[in-house]
């Protein structure tokens, strides 16, 4: 098992930071999930029903945390599935028309920032996601 001589870790598992800064792919990760959150929160303030800790905030922050602070690789894929989840209960829940509520612009307000941190958060992850590939790759030669 190859390891990495400043750490004496293996290699697999080196950190993805370098001196302990993030990438910019993983801090608009970041943003964009938290961007997402902050999205349904404004959707409970609004009066659209959920429970008191919606399960969506609780991955979305846990796998943010993750990103931020896991030192593995594939921690940004792990916050590209999570957001997917979201991608896919927020077009499943019928919450895409909260996009075009004009009755109502909080349901309205919380729904363009819960999509545009969905497709941030994406992009993000797709950027941090193949960056991490690329440095794995150069770590092993």
């Amino acid at each position: 098992m190859e390891t990495d001589a400043r750490t004496a870790a293996p290699a697999a598992s080196a950190p993805a930071r370098r001196d302990g800064r993030l990438s910019a792919a993983r801090l608009a990760l970041i943003g964009g999930m938290l961007a997402t959150v902050t999205g349904i929160a404004v959707l409970g303030l609004s009066g659209v029903a959920m429970p008191v800790v919606p399960p969506a905030v609780v991955l979305l922050v846990a796998a943010a945390a993750l990103v931020a602070f896991g030192p593995w690789t594939w921690a940004p894929a792990v916050g590209a599935l999570v957001v997917l989840a979201e991608l896919a209960g927020f077009v499943a829940t019928g919450a895409v028309s909260g996009l075009v509520e004009t009755a109502q612009p909080g349901i309205m307000a919380g729904s363009w920032l819960r999509a545009a941190g969905i497709a941030v958060a994406l992009a993000a992850a797709a950027l941090a996601v193949i960056g991490t590939d690329q440095t794995s790759l150069r770590r092993r030669r």
